[in-house]
């Protein structure tokens, strides 16, 4: 509704996406028709997070983000615009600049006069400023960051400088000498596209918890294509060999290289923060928590199926999806007491 309502406004150079579903082929083709993006999406939590993993694939790209911010009393583009145009064209005037959105949008409910939340703004925002190619315009951002936490610059920089040399030296030994482009290191993303990098980072870092994740871990339960396709893929590998080992499986998938090796970099993550006990819980919870957004994505597209069996008084259909949705309930209970 976003999009048509756009369009009937007369803002025709509008496409609709679903933010969780953005891929690089979609900037990709985006792009042959202009190397600008002003994304708008909604104002609640699900569309920043939404705006943020877009944000990280379009910059992958090079491509000139912009974030369109709607007044507070409007929750979507369609809202908006149904309201008056005007109002969603001075919004598109005033949009953001991307970083500056990340800056908002991270340190907005956090109270920076708190060491915990200094702590807390710097350690969102130090990944923000790592996908910043232009020394000039890093060294803005440097200082602007280092302005809000109240610290010297240096101290900014420094840490930015030490986290990403932590990073490339906790690799192993068979990636010692890859360089990892800041472009494939792990941003804030959906809490779905999060929790599948998590699992994925652990399992293919221990390779003892394979047994586990086989059992357990569903592709379909990862909604991002991407992961999803490499997830399958290495799934075949495992069933294959019996065993993951990532350099062997490199080997047969050389293009993947960036998207494990940016893995390997969150696991080294997570190790410096958690014990090795807590990382396996870390495993088993987000397992746990994938199979219920699955669920919940199935539940939603039920619903939307039964209503339209209902408007269409199809009797067969009706009684089919109310036993698949029992099925998804005892499939959701079932999970809760496993767990």
């Amino acid at each position: 509704m976003d999009v048509i309502t756009a369009h009937q406004a007369g803002f025709t150079n509008t496409v609709a996406v679903s933010g969780t579903a953005f891929t690089e082929a979609q900037i990709q083709l985006l792009k042959r028709y202009s190397p600008n993006l002003l994304l708008a999406f909604d104002m609640d939590k699900a569309g920043l997070q939404a705006a943020q993993r877009s944000i990280a694939v379009a910059l992958k790209y090079d491509m000139n983000v912009k974030v369109i911010q709607l007044p507070p009393e409007f929750k979507d583009p369609d809202e908006c615009i149904k309201k008056d145009p005007a109002i969603f064209r001075t919004a598109i005037r005033e949009a953001k600049h991307v970083l500056d959105f990340f800056f908002v949008s991270i340190t907005k409910p956090l109270d920076l006069t708190q060491a915990d939340h200094k702590k807390k703004a710097v350690q969102q925002l130090i990944p923000v400023l790592r996908i910043i190619n232009d020394p000039v315009e890093r060294s803005h951002y440097v200082q602007k960051l280092a302005n809000l936490v109240q610290v010297d610059e240096t101290i900014i920089q420094t840490k930015l400088n030490t986290v990403t040399t932590k990073k490339l030296a906790n690799t192993n030994s068979t990636t010692a000498n890859t360089i990892v482009p800041a472009q494939a290191l792990v941003l804030p993303k959906n809490r779905s596209g999060l929790l599948a990098q998590q699992v994925l980072a652990i399992i293919i870092s221990q390779p003892g918890t394979w047994e586990y994740a086989v059992q357990y871990l569903q592709p379909e339960f990862i909604q991002e294509a991407n992961w999803q396709e490499v997830y399958k893929q290495m799934l075949i590998y495992y069933n294959n060999t019996g065993e993951f080992n990532l350099t062997a499986y490199l080997t047969v998938y050389p293009h993947q290289a960036e998207l494990l090796h940016s893995l390997e970099l969150l696991y080294a993550d997570l190790t410096a923060i958690a014990a090795p006990d807590a990382v396996q819980r870390e495993l088993i919870q987000g397992i746990n928590e994938l199979h219920k957004l699955d669920i919940k994505r199935r539940s939603q597209q039920l619903e939307w199926q039964l209503k339209q069996a209902e408007q269409e008084h199809d009797t067969d259909l009706i009684n089919q999806l109310i036993n698949t949705v029992t099925n998804l309930n005892n499939e959701r209970s079932q999970l809760s007491k496993a767990h």
